[in-house]
């Protein structure tokens, strides 16, 4: 099944499964009205036809709450399946993120300045992370530009993507 057939699915099940749900909880509530007020409108039925008329109703009911299950399995299989590959994908960026690391050799700091500044944290932000000063935090991302081939920030960034992206 492909991805647009099971989103037209997904969204069609528990639309059916609630309208005939809904339906029947409508037949169900005339029937009990008509049995408690006496209203003439289904118990003025033969007692097999509101019987079956009964019966059908139940029916509705679980078969709109059938639908409604399978659409919850679905949704909830489908939601497993997307963060499967979400989990597969970050492995894929992260290692491949380390390969790229290990081909500039940079150091365990570098590593750890590079990450960080790809997350978009500023030197500040880094030096308050790492608990050392801003003058080394420069010093070290001047040598990771360096190893990467790269003069800035943007580049580093832009380099690393357009590399993974291959």
């Amino acid at each position: 099944m492909s991805s647009k057939e099971f989103q037209e699915m997904s969204l069609k099940l528990p639309f059916v499964g609630l309208l005939v749900y809904c339906l029947s909880l409508i037949a169900f509530t005339l029937d009990f009205l008509s049995e408690v007020t006496g209203w003439k409108f289904l118990s003025a039925l033969p007692w097999v036809l509101h019987e079956i008329f009964t019966l059908m109703t139940l029916i509705g009911l679980c078969v709109g709450m059938y639908f409604i299950a399978l659409s919850y399995r679905l949704a909830s299989s489908n939601t497993r399946y997307l963060v499967k590959q979400l989990d597969a994908a970050r492995g894929a960026f992260q290692s491949g993120i380390d390969g790229y690391f290990e081909q500039w050799q940079l150091s365990e700091a570098e590593k750890d300045i590079a990450l960080l500044t790809i997350k978009g944290m500023t030197i500040s932000e880094i030096a308050d992370i790492r608990q050392t000063k801003q003058s080394t935090i420069k010093t070290q991302s001047s040598s990771i530009y360096k190893k990467a081939g790269v003069s800035s920030r943007a580049q580093l960034v832009s380099s690393l993507i357009e590399e993974l992206l291959k």
